[in-house]
């Protein structure tokens, strides 16, 4: 028996062995984009006196080696037929399609997708050039480190009594409301502490913008049975906005969509959970008409016209890749200061990676070439994407960051939210959400939105 031991463990060395060698000889070079899981696989490093000194280096490597170890792909989807059976889910694809089965379970309705004679082939326009403001630099006192934790909302009828339990709901043509998806008063409590804290460690004039949007199956369902659904809305929002501080503004995002699904229009895709370009448009229009800013129109922007996403076919999806208006220098950022300047946008590609190359960790910063002399975060999931690029015009930079668990490595970060929001002057917060990690997810009920924040 003890011979048999002795056995195994030098088969479990020597099977280790084999795969780190093989990793090393056989992983790509270059980064790549993974349609297993939807983001850009990392390529080896090039080593710095600067990136070796401050560990960015290594960590570099640590990340190259992880994306390019032996049958990665093979692993992962074991990993995720795993997770599947426990119930455990990684990102918002996976929790996306869980929330759509329990959708139509509520319904007893299967979501129907969109005909695909309905595809929307727009126009590319030629880009407008916008004249940058003078410059201009501000300066602000630095936040002091907080001496308290991040407030979970407990129970308050109080506070309660000045809400109530809010759905998502769809109204059909003969009458009859059918509420889909339910924002129990806690969870919209527990949100609001959440963002009046971000709130509190932004300047007197900052702002903190927050929506969250139905994903693409439930959208395209409304598309396919227009002539039975009269519309669909939410009341959470209006409810959340009661009980946040000055200076944070919710955004009902599903009532900016729904007038453009009403005339039967494009945004969100057939084959992908998420949203096009013009359905973030539709977004960033709604932000910045509660702030009081005027938006940039939807045609001010080129595109580069994509079809045959999700593998070609009758039912394949057209990517719209925005184009910016003024040079855009996008970077990865590590350990607070560290850059890796890589390329902004994928025009070439067939897939929502196009849009600034999908979800990259731990922190990103974008230069937009105006200078309005204001900077902006963005926190949220892969919506967020095809979000970014409508902001910039609006701001100097851009920092951008996703908190998921299984995203976010805060030793690579290299420093809290705060410290990242104090070392680059953050003026305002935007974060954008799909219903997948909404309010009633466990990304903010079980902390992940804050758990960053001051670490």
């Amino acid at each position: 028996m003890k011979r048999f031991g002795v056995f195994i463990r030098y088969l479990w060395l020597c099977g280790c062995a084999w795969l780190g060698c093989m990793t090393l000889l056989t992983a790509p070079r270059t980064e790549r984009a993974s349609d297993t899981e939807n983001r850009m696989l990392a390529g080896a490093p090039t080593p710095t006196v600067e990136s070796v000194l401050d560990g960015s280096f290594m960590s570099g490597v640590d990340d190259w080696l992880a994306d390019g170890v032996v049958l990665r792909d093979r692993w992962i989807g074991v990993s995720h037929a795993v997770e599947r059976a426990l119930a455990m889910p990684v990102d918002e694809e996976t929790e996306a399609a869980q929330m759509m089965a329990a959708i139509e379970a509520e319904t007893g309705e299967e979501a129907k997708p969109l005909p695909s004679e309905q595809t929307s082939e727009q126009p590319t326009p030629e880009p407008k050039q916008t004249e940058t403001k003078a410059e201009t630099t501000t300066e602000r006192t630095e936040t002091q480190e907080p001496t308290h934790q991040v407030p979970i909302a407990t129970e308050n009828p109080e506070e309660d009594a000045q809400i109530h339990e809010t759905t998502f709901w769809i109204r059909y043509k003969d009458g009859t409301v059918r509420d889909v998806y339910a924002f129990p008063v806690q969870n919209v409590r527990n949100a609001a502490a959440i963002l009046n804290e971000y709130r509190s460690l932004l300047p007197e004039d900052g702002s903190v913008i927050f929506a969250e949007v139905p994903i693409a199956a439930t959208g395209n369902a409304y598309l396919g049975e227009r002539n039975i659904r009269e519309c669909w809305g939410s009341d959470m929002e209006e409810q959340l906005q009661k009980i946040v501080d000055e200076g944070v503004y919710i955004i009902n995002a599903s009532a900016a969509i729904e007038p453009a699904l009403q005339r039967g229009e494009y945004v969100y895709f057939r084959t992908d959970h998420h949203w096009t370009a013009l359905g973030a448009h539709y977004i960033y229009q709604a932000m910045m008409e509660r702030l009081g800013i005027p938006p940039m129109a939807y045609h001010d922007y080129a595109y580069t016209i994509n079809r045959g996403m999700g593998g070609g076919g009758p039912r394949s999806d057209t990517i719209e890749v925005i184009h910016e208006i003024l040079p855009t220098h996008s970077y990865i950022v590590r350990r607070l200061k560290y850059h890796e300047e890589i390329r902004y946008m994928y025009p070439e590609r067939k897939d929502y990676t196009a849009y600034i190359s999908g979800t990259r960790t731990p922190w990103r910063q974008f230069d937009s070439g105006f200078q309005t002399g204001r900077t902006a975060l963005l926190i949220g999931d892969s919506f967020s994407n095809a979000l970014l690029p409508y902001l910039l015009p609006h701001y100097d930079r851009i920092m951008m960051t996703d908190l998921r668990g299984t995203y976010y490595r805060p030793e690579d970060a290299g420093g809290s939210v705060q410290k990242y929001i104090q070392t680059y002057d953050v003026d305002d917060i935007y974060f954008m959400f799909c219903f997948a990690t909404s309010v009633n997810s466990d990304f903010f009920i079980n902390g992940q939105m804050t758990r960053y924040l001051y670490w």
